[in-house]
């Protein structure tokens, strides 16, 4: 008898999580809300590279009219090289509006930037101070959460990430966890300095998080990672040459300044679900090739949002009952990678397990793929017999259609 209820409350467990996981489908995966804004808010002060003191501010977006009581964060932190940058840079405010919109509290955070002279020694020590300002914003708002909880944050679901500079704080917050990962000439200055945590404000609260989104980052060193620590996903141009690609020399004004291990090098030791789907590679792109207002770098955004997106919401704990309804057809079909090399991924978001059909034209008209009674949530296109050029992808799902432009290169 002990073994049959035993039985049943592994099924209903395992009936339940399914269930829950399903609540998810739409918010985290597509922009189904506004914005709330709000800019320009103190989470701590400190002492910048001169000696000055710096009052530290962010930006925070949240979801409008969202009515959840516990909601992931995600921070896009700028880059800059540490010598620049800024809250509103656009790609991390681009970045914060559209997760936003998707059901994400999100922040860009200002941090302590410059240093000089570019050399090693004074590029570690501006990372640091990057890495405690970006630990005491997180500290912020466990202390928020604790207190008059403005924000409403889920604590266990903060996601650290940034763009370039903003990138390599990121990981060296995930993974610089260990004093005697810090280099040894710069062991006394830290420890002088406040340590790893640093003393930018909000202290008594933890700056754990869940996990690290690199854009064009790297890590001081590839082991400091183990499979104890925090996932991370990352995307990269091979033909970088600020940050590399793999393992080399970071650049700051055209001068080569440390070699670290960028976001290649890292993800086969990164402790994720999957590394191989942790990583999305632009072929022959250079810096930050998602920044910009072209329309080379709008795709190059919309396939680094669609990835960040699939990778981080499988790591949500999916626990939502109340997720609003979506409707619109073509809300609920996305494609990613957008450039495509190799593949390109079509998602069917609150799929309810009815068939649909999708074509793929080109520019003329001319069909050169089609698959009928989809069964699936998801199909992985592979474009290795289809010629580089613009596509129109066509999808039908009962009386609904919706039809996606799509560059296969």
């Amino acid at each position: 008898m002990k073994k049959i209820y035993t039985i049943i409350l592994m099924i209903m467990v395992i009936c339940s999580s399914n269930y829950l996981f399903a609540q998810c489908d739409g918010r985290y995966q597509t922009e189904i809300f506004r914005n709330k804004d709000s800019l320009g808010i103190t989470y701590g002060q400190n002492l910048d590279w001169t000696g000055a003191n710096t009052v530290l501010t962010m930006d925070v977006f949240q979801p409008l009219g969202d009515t959840l009581s516990l909601r992931p964060m995600i921070f896009f932190t700028h880059g800059g090289s540490f010598e620049g940058g800024a809250s509103n840079d656009m790609d991390v405010d681009t970045l914060c509006h559209r997760f936003a919109r998707k059901g994400y509290v999100t922040v860009s955070i200002n941090y302590r930037v410059g240093f000089f002279p570019f050399d090693s020694i004074n590029a570690v020590k501006a990372v640091v101070r990057a890495v405690q300002d970006q630990k005491a914003a997180i500290r912020y708002f466990k202390k928020d959460r604790a207190t008059v909880n403005a924000f409403r944050i889920d604590t266990n679901q903060i996601w650290v990430g940034g763009s370039s500079a903003g990138a390599l704080t990121a990981l060296q917050c995930a993974y610089l966890d260990e004093w005697n990962e810090v280099p040894a000439w710069d062991t006394a200055w830290t420890s002088a300095n406040g340590g790893l945590e640093g003393t930018s404000g909000n202290p008594g609260y933890s700056s754990d998080f869940r996990g690290a989104i690199s854009l064009c980052g790297a890590l001081g060193h590839w082991y400091w990672m183990d499979n104890s620590d925090k996932p991370m996903c990352a995307v990269h141009g091979t033909a970088d040459p600020i940050v590399p690609y793999g393992t080399g020399w970071a650049s700051v004004s055209g001068n080569n300044i440390i070699i670290v291990d960028g976001d290649s090098t890292i993800n086969a030791y990164a402790p994720s679900l999957n590394t191989k789907d942790s990583l999305y590679t632009f072929i022959g792109a250079g810096h930050v090739p998602y920044a910009g207002t072209s329309a080379a770098n709008m795709a190059y955004m919309d396939t680094t949002v669609n990835f960040v997106t699939s990778f981080v919401y499988h790591h949500l704990d999916c626990y939502l009952t109340d997720v609003p309804e979506i409707k619109d057809f073509a809300t609920l079909v996305t494609v990613y990678p957008n450039p495509a090399n190799d593949y390109f991924i079509i998602t069917i978001h609150n799929y309810d397990n009815k068939p649909y059909n999708i074509e793929l034209n080109d520019a003329l008209g001319r069909q050169v793929l089609s698959r009928f009674n989809q069964k699936t949530r998801e199909i992985n296109i592979n474009t290795a017999n289809i010629s580089s050029g613009m596509y129109f992808l066509k999808v039908t799902k009962g009386n609904s259609t919706t039809v996606k432009k799509i560059s296969v290169r």
